[in-house]
């Protein structure tokens, strides 16, 4: 069973990780005091793929904000925070093994092997063994 306190590491900083069973969403921001980063994960509806979807959103976009990527949108009409997100492909390939890192540490999601198995056949000629 997860532990509702954790720690959880993105881009090198660390962020206090949280599940709360009285919310529905999901936020992150920093601790002024320490300068430590906090994430909280809203549990109320109790779907695990809404919790998966949240830790997700969240870790994206804190690796985004940690790596200056997340930028507010001036021409937004909205009332809500409206950000843009801007990076190039070699940014891409990088943030996708950060993405990955932050989702592992939180003990949400575990990475298994699922490649197929290679078949290999095994061809005996006399003393000599061929892996084919």
């Amino acid at each position: 069973m997860l532990s509702n306190r954790r720690t959880i590491k993105i881009c090198g900083k660390n962020y206090h990780f949280k599940f709360d069973p009285n919310k529905t969403g999901a936020r992150f921001g920093s601790n002024s005091s320490s300068g430590d980063g906090v994430m909280v994960i809203g549990t109320h509806n109790r779907a695990l793929g809404d919790c998966a979807e949240r830790i997700l959103h969240e870790v994206m976009e804190a690796v985004a904000v940690e790596d200056n990527k997340r930028f507010y949108n001036y021409r937004s009409n909205s009332n809500d925070p409206d950000y843009i997100f801007v990076f190039d492909h070699d940014y891409l390939c990088g943030y996708t093994h950060k993405i990955i890192d932050g989702i592992v540490s939180s003990g949400f999601f575990r990475v298994r092997d699922g490649r197929p198995k290679l078949r290999r056949r095994i061809k005996r000629d006399g003393d000599k063994t061929e892996v084919q």
